[in-house]
């Protein structure tokens, strides 16, 4: 629950008071507030006193914004060139706009707040024991408490949303719709003394209800542009502000987009955009180098230590993963190991990748974690003294990406294996195949992670996997070492030289959900099984695999990353000790010499 000392608690109460007495009470509209005449202390006017417009909108994504390059949103569009701005910012896992909005003003996201539907309250969540579900302080609670003087003035459609998020406003109004909002943000902006102005806009998000959240449908352009027209008014208002352009005041605006709709696949309905506009910048898209990635971890198995998921892709084994006399096969994947509790990346053995039920279950090939290296084995046959090509990648302990590729040649009389990082050979092993068997052919299908009831090291080490996953790729060939390692970057694989011979397909993008979908006939979807009490967990991570380009440096721009600029804008620290903690740490003191100035 919010602390705040006592005195604290009887100035806030004065001033809530004397402003609702003298400006007007909550929930009544603002176009009767009287002129204001704002005093300036000497230290606000170096620089300007800090205030800060938010307007946040439902239901736009970032690639329809960016794609329409300003002709349905011309006047957020005019904005850029002196903005910071993204359109590839992604919103709460949940994908809805409730969790959305509320992630927006928490700092964090549903999965920790527990906030993800429409009553806007913490719902505790038994199948993710994973989730905090903490009582959160959203970013008028923490302005408030460290400044009872502040002045907030929220504006909204949503009545729910009000209640819940709106309540530490001392100007704070439910509308009746968009445009009595944006009436409602021009009267604050020309007659109050506001320091933070939030604007919540929802028209997008109804027309796109009702039909589809992209440009090309008639109703929802339409809605969009009315938006832009509200939009354009509210900064008219700002910029008409007599202390706009005297140097008084210096006015961060932020606008943002909450989600993307209901509607789409799950990237899409997370995709959104924002941009902080202020005179003083000079503009620059962000285009962080960043990917959601599944967390493959633990066990299926009953009284397992770690519980968590294995995918298999089918539910028997697959000919075209099998290595036949005089043949071969090339598998390639993306993956980051994650440390364990102890902050380690040694585990003794267990299964990532493979045919094989589990390193010691043959016969197939399979990629296991042994350590803090990646391994690649191959079991011919059924015996359990059949020998078996082994070889390893060398040590995944730096918390990075990888590309892991590893191949198979069966001369019939012979065996080899060779493994790949980043698209360097690592090693190589050859042995002779077993009496009577010149073929290598799985009776598991394939599986990441470790399968239900396979078993333990026999050493009773920790066998349980952790790691994330991304771009899986099976070719039924052996690729050159010079093609492998020239393509380690290539994103799109249907641009792949060897794309004719590729039989899986899995480029695990989707950023939520139990499947990782097969991109070709010639294998199944990949559908997680589950331990009691456990859901599949897509992280969005602040770097990515060779795939993705080369790291830019720029910020994340997710709706959480909301709060902590904010709260920089004002000059309110981010204490170390608030629980839960939250998403991101603010950028925008890099920027400090573009809006000083």
């Amino acid at each position: 629950m919010k602390s705040i000392s006592m005195h604290k608690i009887i100035v806030f109460s004065v001033a809530m008071f004397i402003t609702a007495a003298g400006i007007l009470q909550s929930c009544k509209k603002f176009t009767n507030l009287p002129p204001y005449e704002e005093t300036y202390s000497p230290d606000t006017l170096a620089n300007g006193k800090r205030k800060m417009l938010i307007i946040a909108i439902d239901g736009i994504r970032g690639q329809e914004f960016q794609k329409d390059s300003g002709k349905v949103m011309s006047t957020v569009w005019s904005l850029l060139p002196h903005s910071k701005y993204s359109f590839s910012g992604i919103a709460d896992d949940a994908a809805n706009n409730a969790a959305s909005i509320a992630a927006l003003l928490n700092g964090v996201s549903s999965s920790v707040s527990g906030i993800s539907d429409s009553t806007l309250q913490m719902q505790s969540n038994p199948s993710d024991p994973e989730a905090s579900n903490q009582i959160t302080l959203n970013v008028f609670a923490r302005l408030t408490d460290a400044n009872p003087f502040i002045n907030i003035a929220a504006i909204t459609p949503w009545r729910q949303f009000s209640k819940r998020f709106l309540s530490y406003a001392n100007m704070n109004y439910v509308t009746t719709g968009d445009a009595e909002s944006k009436d409602s943000a021009v009267s604050v902006l020309t007659k109050s003394n506001a320091d933070i102005v939030f604007v919540h806009l929802n028209g997008p998000e109804i027309a796109g209800e009702a039909n589809d959240f992209v440009f090309s449908d008639a109703n929802y352009k339409q809605a969009v542009s009315n938006t832009d027209n509200y939009v354009k008014s509210i900064m008219q208002a700002l910029q008409n502000r007599t202390h706009y352009n005297d140097g008084k005041e210096n006015w961060m605006v932020v606008i943002t987009s909450n989600s993307g709709g209901n509607k789409g696949t799950i990237a899409q309905q997370k995709s959104i955009f924002s941009l902080y506009y202020n005179k003083g910048f000079n503009s620059k898209l962000f285009n962080p180098i960043a990917c959601t990635a599944l967390r493959v971890y633990g066990d299926t198995a009953a009284g397992t230590t770690l519980p968590g998921i294995v995918l298999l892709s089918g539910k028997t084994a697959n000919p075209n993963f099998n290595i036949p006399k005089n043949q071969g096969l090339t598998a390639e994947f993306r993956i980051k190991y994650i440390p364990d509790a102890s902050g380690n990346y040694s585990y003794s053995n267990p299964f990532i990748f493979g045919t094989e039920q589990d390193r010691y279950y043959p016969p197939g090939w399979s990629f296991w974690m042994g350590g803090s290296n990646l391994a690649f084995c191959l079991k011919p046959g059924t015996a359990a003294g059949n020998a078996k090509p082994e070889t390893t990648a060398g040590a995944f302990n730096d918390g990075k990406w990888h590309t892991v590729a590893g191949t198979i040649t069966n001369t019939g009389t012979s065996s080899t294996v060779t493994i790949f990082k980043d698209g360097l050979k690592q090693g190589s092993s050859t042995q002779p195949m077993p009496a009577g068997l010149d073929s290598i052919h799985s009776t598991f299908p394939l599986a990441l992670g470790n399968r239900v009831g396979a078993a333990k090291d026999p050493f009773g080490q920790k066998v349980d996997p952790n790691f994330y996953i991304n771009d899986i790729r099976i070719w039924k060939t052996v690729l050159p070492d010079s093609i492998l390692f020239n393509y380690v970057s290539l994103k799109d694989a249907t641009q792949h030289p060897y794309y004719s011979s590729m039989v899986g397909y899995w480029p695990c993008d989707e950023g939520g959900g139990d499947t990782l979908k097969s991109k070709l006939a010639t294998a199944a979807n990949f559908v997680a099984s589950k331990a009691p009490g456990v859901v599949a967990k897509w992280y969005l991570l602040n770097d990515a695999p060779q795939t993705f380009g080369t790291p830019t440096g720029d910020p994340l721009t997710r709706n959480t990353s909301l709060f902590p600029n904010v709260l920089y804008w004002f000059n309110v620290p981010v204490s170390g000790g608030w629980k839960p903690a939250l998403d991101y740490t603010q950028w925008l003191d890099q920027y400090l010499v573009e809006f000083s100035r």
